[in-house]
């Protein structure tokens, strides 16, 4: 366990660490500069890339733990170009830059610089520079020999035009003493350095300016640019370049000052040179962490941007969810739905009659029912039922035959029974999330050809560091969510163990699975009545017939609301990759519903949409969004762990973190139920 709480679970490509904290980049640049890796063995590198390997394609053996797959990662990550698959040279990796910069460094600080002598060391250290930054480029999206040679050049005349000039005009004041002028010559580099760096930044990227930069989801796919993008990252990064050489540069010659002066350097001058050569190394090897880690180097997190203008009502996408599953609860209630797509499966009329509690109830216009039960169809083994053959086949082929209980179907000790009551037990109406999602997940890898890529679909879904997960857990379970975390654990390995999904039946593992679910799963509702009454809406009626029919319909709605209160729809939950890349907004742009009666999400635009502008939804319902910013921000925390910085939010900044007495007892009324997505009428 030790090593578990230490160690995350592996995901291949990511971080280590968590990359929105300094500490968690602090870490992650410690091991990526870490100079042991200079020394692998070409067997070693080997051994690594072959279990990487067989991490991706789902082959991984029986036993490997996370922390070798961190160490086999680190190992190749530090050796091998992501885009070429070529070795880096070794003078030129950045675990190398340390042990190959320091000379440089140490040349660079040395006292009493002729012209020619500081002209040499700045070239040398802007084409290491050039060298280091050329060989760890971007492969997938080269910067033209032009521009790279443009910045090449520009550094040079930067640093070696300032540092003359500063040294001629340090030796002709004459009014500073001679020790005055040693100090303020030895940190001449420092601003020589720095400002060849702004240049080449500058030059390199001024582009980007005026065109933005890319905005990618987790594939790597272009989803728009943006300038605000652009003008921040080179912002953090021209700030981090003048921050990285400040201590390496600044440092040394100031601690050098003072040990200069001791006796026994005094006696011995000849130990001077290896002391500041060790004060530069301690210095850089200190500072080239700590000033990379001040910013992410990419911005982390997902995010939906515009291609192109969207107006008010366009339907932006359709998705449908990588798996999806009814809520258990709901199913238990007689809320019939296919098995596959979620589609409701009865009548709109018996739909309304068991809402309502009204057995004799006749709907008008039955033709407007879209449900067809002649369509519908059993799985032969189990009797689960489908809405047509191919939601039957579709699943089969999936994940069902995985997951088929045949006659057991009644058997309360079948291990997946036991996982169902154990579950319904533990997760209580309202219902937010199912244990059979995530059954699903596991049945459609054992079922899938290609492992790996249905691994790497899931790995996409937005993860979270150990503490968070627990507290998604123990929002989602109650106080005992340890023990019952551990119950649902050792059920749902005894019902669905594979081999090649060894790591998700961890205890981490299973954690990471769960927060998953909680974290990313998307509310979904189905209903006939409600699609019944859309289409009444767009019949063309008299004003006679209109007023008659919105009668009834309003009518209806109070006969099944006092029968049945708030739960009208077929209920469940689904994985939906685009959706899941929607950040949340107080003032949301787009909304999510399931207009088709299945599993079928239409993110639709709430008010026109610009291009490059980003798309966002509510993770709150409308009542939820009126509440006041401190609200908000504490349902948010609670279910979602993190703060909204939207304009809304932004522009209630000053409002005090009040909560008023009316809006607290609703909160104590809703608790255990804001972590739902907002359920979209359909």
């Amino acid at each position: 366990m030790a090593e578990s709480a230490a160690c995350p679970t592996f995901q291949l490509g990511k971080p280590r660490y968590d990359q929105s904290s300094f500490l968690g980049r602090l870490k992650h640049f410690v091991e990526i500069i870490d100079p042991s890796t200079l020394f692998v063995s070409e067997r070693r590198l080997t051994e690594c890339i072959k279990l990487l390997d067989e991490f991706k394609h789902g082959k991984l053996p029986p036993g490997v733990s996370d922390l070798q797959l961190w160490e086999a990662q680190k190992v190749t990550q530090a050796i091998i170009h992501p885009d070429t698959g070529e070795k880096i040279f070794m003078p030129f990796r950045m675990s190398g830059y340390v042990p190959f910069g320091t000379p440089i460094v140490v040349g660079l600080l040395l006292p009493n610089q002729t012209v020619v002598s500081t002209i040499f060391w700045q070239w040398l250290n802007q084409s290491h520079n050039a060298c280091v930054n050329y060989s760890n480029r971007n492969a997938t999206k080269p910067t033209p020999t032009s521009t790279f040679l443009q910045g090449y050049f520009g550094a040079v005349t930067s640093a070696v035009s300032l540092a003359v000039g500063l040294n001629v005009l340090i030796q002709k004041a004459n009014r500073l003493s001679p020790a005055t002028r040693m100090i303020i010559q030895r940190l001449i580099p420092f601003p020589a350095v720095a400002s060849a760096n702004i240049c080449n930044v500058g030059l390199m990227r001024h582009n980007e300016l005026s065109e933005g930069v890319d905005v990618l989801d987790e594939n790597g796919n272009i989803l728009g640019s943006s300038k605000i993008a652009a003008k921040h990252a080179i912002m953090e990064t021209a700030f981090t370049r003048v921050v990285l050489p400040m201590p390496i540069f600044v440092l040394p010659p100031i601690i050098m000052s003072y040990l200069e002066k001791l006796p026994l350097l005094q006696m011995n001058r000849r130990l001077l040179l290896p002391i500041h050569s060790l004060v530069c190394l301690a210095t850089f090897s200190l500072s080239l962490p700590l000033a990379i880690s001040l910013f992410p180097q990419i911005s982390q997190g997902k995010g939906l941007f515009a291609k192109k203008a969207i107006k008010k009502g366009d339907t932006i996408f359709i998705e449908r969810p990588l798996v999806s599953a009814q809520f258990l609860w709901n199913s238990l209630y007689k809320y019939k739905a296919c098995e596959f797509c979620l589609r409701a499966l009865e009548t709109a009329e018996d739909n309304a009659r068991r809402l309502s509690g009204i057995p004799d109830l006749s709907l008008p216009h039955p033709e407007l029912c879209k449900v067809h039960p002649e369509l519908h169809q059993a799985c032969p083994q189990c009797q689960v039922m489908y809405c047509s053959n191919e939601c039957r086949q579709a699943a089969a082929d999936q994940y069902h035959r995985a997951l088929c209980l045949g006659t057991s179907q009644e058997d309360p000790n079948h291990p997946i029974s036991k996982l169902k009551d154990a579950w319904r037990s533990m997760h209580y109406p309202p219902e937010t999330s199912s244990i059979m999602l995530m059954a699903r997940m596991v049945a459609t890898v054992k079922q899938a050809q290609d492992k790996g890529h249905w691994q790497k679909l899931f790995s996409q879904f937005c993860s979270r560091a150990a503490n968070e997960e627990e507290e998604i857990a123990h929002k989602l379970l109650g106080e005992k969510f340890q023990g019952q975390l551990t119950v649902l654990r050792t059920l749902f390995t005894t019902a669905l163990y594979d081999d090649h999904l060894n790591r998700w039946f961890t205890p981490e593992g299973f954690r990471s699975l769960f927060s998953l679910v909680g974290t990313n799963g998307q509310g979904i509702g189905t209903s006939s009545l409600s699609q019944w009454v859309h289409a009444c809406d767009a019949l063309a009626l008299t004003s006679q017939q209109r007023e008659q029919l919105d009668s009834f319909i309003d009518q209806l709605y109070k006969d099944v609301e006092k029968e049945t209160g708030d739960f009208l729809n077929c209920e469940g939950s689904g994985l939906f990759l685009l959706q899941s890349a929607c950040n949340h907004s107080c003032i949301p742009n787009a909304a999510a519903s399931f207009p088709s009666n299945n599993f079928l999400l239409h993110l639709s635009a709430l008010s026109d949409i610009s291009p490059g502008e980003e798309i966002g939804i509510s993770y709150l319902d409308c009542c939820q969004c009126d509440r006041s910013r401190h609200s908000r921000h504490k349902i948010l925390r609670d279910n979602y762990l993190f703060i909204c910085s939207c304009p809304k939010c932004v522009s209630q900044m000053d409002e005090l973190d009040l909560t008023s007495d009316e809006e607290e007892e609703e909160e104590g009324e809703a608790e255990g139920d804001d972590m739902e997505d907002e359920m979209t009428d359909v």
